[in-house]
């Protein structure tokens, strides 16, 4: 009897002590509202939400879990979550060629710092990294765009 009350103890401290953390679960449906981002307004709504500390722990929570190989799989794994590639392909890292600029924002500079860590690699091999996928945006609508014009073909002859 004695064993199992000291279980019991146990257990209470282990989940007392688990409450102030948050968890792979905790808050990721509010992510689903907002993620992936369609538009640069949505950017700039997303990037004020991170001002709340709880809110930037669930997305980095979110990075996290997503996790990958090396820093390029797991920054390539974890964008297309974040953006759209129609987004993506009006937006760069640096504001190139008249795009919007990305690099400022506070939810991409915990992203960059979350992959830094996750993955011991230096900021400029993620900043590179991050740049390519930006810039590969555009190539990835197109095919997707491509692809789904060849399902809806598909299915009306199959109709037919």
């Amino acid at each position: 009897m004695q064993k199992y009350i000291i279980s019991i103890e146990s257990r209470l401290r282990a989940i007392s002590s688990e409450q102030g953390k948050v968890t792979a679960d905790d808050g990721m449906e509010i992510l689903d509202k907002y993620l992936p981002l369609t538009s640069t307004q949505e950017v700039e709504q997303f990037d004020k939400m991170m001002e709340n500390d709880h809110f930037k722990n669930i997305y980095v929570q979110f990075i996290k879990r997503i996790g990958g190989r090396d820093f390029k799989d797991h920054v390539n794994r974890s964008l297309p979550r974040i953006f759209t590639n129609e987004l993506g392909k009006e937006c760069s890292y640096v504001g190139l060629r008249g795009n919007y600029k990305l690099q400022n924002f506070n939810f991409i500079r915990a992203f960059i710092e979350t992959i830094m860590v996750q993955n011991s690699s230096t900021l400029h091999n993620v900043e590179k990294c991050v740049g390519e996928w930006f810039r590969l945006s555009n190539q990835r609508h197109k095919r997707m765009e491509k692809i789904q014009n060849n399902e809806l073909k598909c299915f009306t002859r199959n109709l037919n």
